[in-house]
C-alpha cells in the first residue's frame, strides 16, 4: 500500500475456528470487533504485547464506544476460556500475532 499503512493477513474463514465461534456466541458481533481492534493494536505495539492495565481497557473502550469492564470481560475470557490470547502477570499478547 503506497501510504505507508501495515497490514497483516485476515483468514476470510475465521469464524469456522470454534474459538471465534464462542467469543461470538458469548459476545456478539461486537465482541467480534473488539478482538479484531485488539489484534490490530497487537500487531502495531513494537513487543507485540499489551498491558494488563485499565489504560489499556478504557482507551480500547473508548475507541469500540463500549465500556471499560467490557473490554477487560473480553481480554479476560480470550484468555481463560477461548484462548485467542495468552498471558503473564503484567502482559497479554497473541501467538496468532507473534506467528505473523
Amino acid at each position: 500500500m503506497g501510504n505507508g499503512s501495515q497490514y497483516f493477513p485476515h483468514e476470510y474463514a475465521a469464524t469456522n475456528d470454534p474459538k471465534i465461534q464462542a467469543l461470538i456466541g458469548e459476545y456478539g458481533a461486537a465482541g467480534y470487533g473488539i478482538y479484531w481492534r485488539i489484534v490490530e493494536m497487537l500487531h502495531s505495539a513494537n513487543t507485540h504485547t499489551l498491558p494488563l492495565k485499565k489504560y489499556i481497557y478504557l482507551a480500547i473502550a473508548k475507541q469500540m464506544l463500549t465500556d471499560a469492564k467490557q473490554i477487560e470481560a473480553i481480554i479476560k475470557n480470550c484468555v481463560e476460556v477461548f484462548e485467542l490470547f495468552q498471558c503473564d502477570d503484567s502482559f497479554f499478547w497473541s501467538n496468532r500475532v507473534l506467528r505473523n
